[in-house]
């Protein structure tokens, strides 16, 4: 995937240094399911899910 707004060592080593559980968990409540997390998606009103994995 090409992202041209940041450098892709840039992304690598953000992705290396960040927990992602832990960068969204700060803003929607998680919930174990399997091995995988899944939290309500923060753009949309109602019961909508997405799995963090």
């Amino acid at each position: 995937m090409k992202n041209y707004r940041f450098h892709q060592d840039t992304i690598t080593e953000v992705k290396e240094r960040a927990d992602i559980y832990d960068v969204i968990s700060e803003h929607v409540v998680l919930k174990k399911r399997g091995k995988d997390y899944v939290g309500l998606c923060p753009f949309h009103e109602g019961a909508t899910r997405w799995p963090l994995n």
